[in-house]
């Protein structure tokens, strides 16, 4: 498909600005394919929890797991079923615990968000960085 980045940018009257960039994929039927764009968490950096949100162009099953920069994995979120709309907008929440319940200690993290798409057909993942400061 056809990747487009929508920029928006506002400013109040105090010269106050802000920028929202999403990405989006055009897809012409079936023969485009399944497409996971770009992924990212907000906040980032974080206090603790997050939320993980992406582009697809297509419903599907999408799963989460963070690792230390070692690649041990820390902490896998159950599988969410999400279409297009809502990964871009509600996205995935995380609490920012590990498997064992515990907060994550300060430092760089990567996740990985891997989606699979629900009629069937070949997995999409990619790899971010998160980083956690308290």
């Amino acid at each position: 498909g056809l990747r487009y980045e929508i920029v928006l940018e506002a400013s109040d009257n105090r010269n106050n600005r802000s920028t929202a960039r999403r990405g989006i994929v055009v897809s012409a039927g079936e023969e485009s394919g399944f497409e996971l764009g770009r992924v990212f968490n907000l906040p980032n950096p974080t206090p603790g929890g997050t939320h993980f949100f992406g582009d697809l162009n297509q419903e599907a099953y999408l799963e989460v797991a963070i690792f230390t920069l070692a690649g041990r994995k820390i902490a896998h979120l159950p599988e969410a079923r999400l279409t297009g709309d809502q990964f871009a907008n509600q996205g995935i929440a995380w609490d920012g615990r590990d498997e064992d319940g515990d907060r994550l200690a300060n430092g760089v993290y990567l996740y990985k968000v891997n989606a699979r798409p629900v009629d069937g057909g070949a997995s999409r993942s990619r790899i971010e960085r998160l980083v956690v400061s308290r």
